[in-house]
This record gives C-alpha cells, structure tokens and sequence, in this order.
C-alpha cells in the first residue's frame, strides 16, 4: 500500500468514525439544545439625511455641462446659481427653496463650519467687494462643490480650496437635516426619502 492510499484510508476512517457516533443528548428534558448560530454582523442603517444627500448629489452631477443663464431656472435652457440649486433640491428630494442666493443665505438651518462640511450642504460667496453674498453652490464632498458660476460657463463642479473660491467663500448651512425631510413627508402626505 502506498504512503498516500494509507494516508486516504484513515482519513476515510477517521471521517466514518466521525459520522457513526452518537450525538451528545442534554440530561435535562426540559431545556431544548442549544443550537449555535454563526454571528452575522447586522448592516449599518444609512440615515435619510445621507440618502437625501445622495439624491441631491446625483441630481446635480446630471446638470453638470448645463449652460449659464441668468435667471434661468429650466434644464433645457440653462440655470444661474441660485436657479440650479432650487431645481436640483426640488427635484431630488421635494424642499422648496428660496429663488435667490441672498435668500437661501438667510433660511433657518444650521450654519456649517468649512471643516465639516457635507455632501448636499449650501455654500455661499460674496464675489463682488460689497461682502453681499453673491453666489451659491452644492458641496459634493472631498472640497469640490457644483455650481452654474457665470455668463458664458457651463453648470461645473469646482474645488473650495482654488484662491478664487476660498478667498470669496463666507459661510455654509446644512438645509439637508431630518427636521426638514420631516417637514417635506407631512406636506406631501407620502412616503418620501425621509422614511428610507
């Protein structure tokens, strides 16, 4: 016999003796066998504010390319700043927002520090030496934020840290909080993405 028929012969031994023998039983009647169960880990629940997030961000990413029009509102024709925000929110995820930037800088929501910033998060920048919020854009995270930036550009996506944009950037709020999702799901009397 072989070094490795042997070898398959105990194993085939040794697994047979394994299956033949009698499974321990509990000496108490009463208490049923406890059976062990493999842990599995339970998946991390995204909040409705991150989902809500996701659909502003995937909302905006589409419009990118789109024209420049001052007082534009409609995808087809083109957006200004504050035309491209209140479309994008409105669409993703039903919140009316105020037409213009100086509006929206004056909603009751939370003001965001420029290092806490998150995704679907309104950026304001007075661009004129008046200190007059001027502008307003999307932040999409890792310092990149969508906007509709001026006569003869294309909705973009442009980065928070370029001088341009830090040195005109004056404050931030959060209009994505489950207060307001909250708000939105009583109006429309529907389910929407603040019970996901």
């Amino acid at each position: 016999m072989t070094k490795m028929t042997r070898f398959g012969l105990f194993a085939l031994v040794g697994l047979l003796a394994g299956c033949s023998s009698t499974p321990h039983q509990s000496t108490d009647s009463f208490a049923p066998a406890s059976v062990s169960t493999p842990h599995v880990a339970a998946k991390p629940k995204i909040s409705s504010t991150t989902l809500a997030a996701n659909e502003v961000l995937i909302q905006a990413m589409g419009l990118v390319g789109t024209p420049y029009l001052w007082g534009g509102e409609d995808p087809n024709i083109g957006f200004d700043c504050s035309g491209l925000i209140q479309h994008v929110f409105s669409e993703a995820i039903d919140v009316s927002l105020p037409r213009t930037s100086v509006a929206m800088s004056t909603l009751n929501a939370p003001v965001v520090g420029r290092e806490k910033l998150k995704t679907g998060d309104l950026l304001f920048f007075a661009t004129e030496r008046t200190k007059r919020i001027t502008h307003v854009a999307i932040y999409v995270g890792e310092n990149r934020f969508i906007n509709a930036p001026r006569a003869g550009k294309n909705v973009s996506m442009a980065r928070l840290d370029n001088q341009y944009w830090s040195k005109h950037f004056v404050s931030a709020k959060r209009v994505i909080t489950p207060t307001r999702l909250n708000q939105v799901t009583k109006q429309t009397g529907e389910s929407s993405i603040a019970s996901l």
